[in-house]
């Protein structure tokens, strides 16, 4: 169930059918390649969360994709935001969630770039009560499969999404 596509009173029914249990799609907007759109991430982290709803009754918050993104602000058409205010953005979003009855956030990411980000925005969610908890999927990968995933992908140019070919293994 996606957030922004119901009504008031099918929202009151479907933080219920839920169990209260909303998934927040974290990305960003930046360059990859140039044969591939902006949005990338952010279809990545929609996909997954459409992936989780197929599977689970759970409400999915729209697109957040003000997140940390400094290294390619240099690039046309990225959104970067000052890293003070991405905090506040996504803090208060959290307790908006929460304010509207839900009491389970799992944050769903689709941008590699945010790996340091939002476990330290969960750890600072300690610093005062909350009614909600904040999840974080993230999986784990035992170091041969680490290797085998780094190796299928070779970069011909800058390691981002560029044109790539199927590395020999």
């Amino acid at each position: 169930m996606n957030w922004q596509d119901l009504t008031g009173n099918e929202f009151i029914k479907a933080v219920e059918i839920s169990e209260k249990v909303c998934l927040l799609p974290l990305s960003c907007i930046e360059r990859h390649g140039n044969h591939l759109p902006l949005g990338t991430d952010m279809f990545i982290a929609r996909e997954l969360c459409e992936r989780v709803a197929k599977e689970e009754s759970v409400v999915i918050f729209p697109d957040f994709i003000f997140t940390q993104i400094n290294e390619a602000k240099h690039c046309a058409g990225t959104i970067s935001l000052e890293q003070d205010l991405i905090f506040s953005l996504l803090d208060n979003i959290c307790q908006e969630i929460s304010r509207n009855g839900f009491e389970k956030i799992l944050i769903i990411n689709g941008h590699g770039g945010n790996k340091h980000l939002i476990p330290y925005f969960i750890q600072n969610q300690l610093s005062c009560p909350r009614d909600y908890v904040l999840y974080y999927a993230k999986p784990y990968l035992y170091e041969k499969d680490k290797i085998m995933i780094n190796h299928q992908w070779q970069s011909l140019i800058d390691g981002h999404a560029e044109k790539v070919k199927l590395a020999k293994c």
